[in-house]
């Protein structure tokens, strides 16, 4: 064999070597594509939920208050002591909440955190580890799992006995990583199309949006990228603020803002 020859598989390999490297970055990316899809075949085969709770005679202020209560089945009165709430994901699964009391007065401010310490300005703390069960706190309130004993009560109504529409219109969250859609700012404060402009800037003022907001080239129709990504952190989240409930949800947010919830 010549040195030529030589030379020449020297060079073929190494190009041989570069095109393994890519086969193996491309195999990497093709698996964590598949999770993608995986996961979305997962979430196209979960059952829908199915709410056969006959509608309760409810105010059309409610609630009005924003008193939370958990209790137990028989304590139907939400001035009384409540006890013993518990939950479990599936029936044969280990209890993710047990024996639980809350009771959230109202205009009474709750943090649910992974820190033990929280503002002492707060009223009530809610902390605890990874898996303590500070998620299903908040699925139980809204819902997403019902409990297996005791009930969560709002202003005096047991959501249990509430259509989950009427319950989950009347509560509101604002989780750990917010959501805004892909549309005008303004669909995004009023999906339903109920409000005026002159209420939609009275709210942007009252957490120091408009001000932004009037520097927009399109003002209340300026288009939302996904994600929110065409505003800042700070921003994104107060715009998750604009809800007019009387009970709001927040999940770790307060440290991505500057001014008290």
């Amino acid at each position: 064999m010549s040195s030529g020859e030589v030379a020449l598989m020297l060079v073929y390999a190494v190009q041989l070597t570069g095109f393994f490297s890519w086969i193996m970055r491309q195999s990497a990316e093709l698996q964590n594509g598949m999770v993608s899809v995986e996961r979305i075949v997962q979430y196209t085969e979960l059952e829908s939920e199915h709410d056969d709770t006959q509608a309760e005679e409810v105010p059309k202020s409610w609630p009005s208050e924003g008193h939370i209560t958990v209790s137990l089945l028989e304590s139907l009165s939400y001035k009384e002591k409540i006890t013993n709430m518990s939950m479990k994901y599936d029936e044969d699964g280990e209890y993710v909440l047990k024996n639980v009391s809350l009771d959230i007065k109202p205009k009474e401010k709750v943090r649910i955190s992974f820190f033990e310490r929280f503002d002492p300005l707060s009223n009530i703390g809610i902390v605890g580890r990874t898996g303590a069960g500070k998620s299903s706190l908040l699925r139980a309130l809204f819902r997403l799992t019902p409990p297996v004993s005791g009930n969560v009560m709002i202003d005096g109504v047991d959501t249990a006995t509430l259509p989950l529409k009427v319950l989950r219109r009347g509560i509101a969250i604002i989780p750990q990583e917010p959501i805004l859609f892909i549309g005008s700012l303004r669909r995004n404060l009023d999906p339903f199309n109920q409000y005026s402009d002159e209420e939609l800037w009275r709210v942007l003022e009252q957490v120091e949006l408009k001000p932004v907001v009037m520097e927009l080239p399109g003002g209340l129709e300026t288009p939302m990228h996904e994600g929110g990504s065409n505003f800042s952190v700070r921003n994104f989240i107060y715009f998750c603020f604009l809800l007019e409930n009387t009970n709001l949800a927040c999940k770790c947010v307060s440290s991505k803002i500057a001014v008290p919830l």
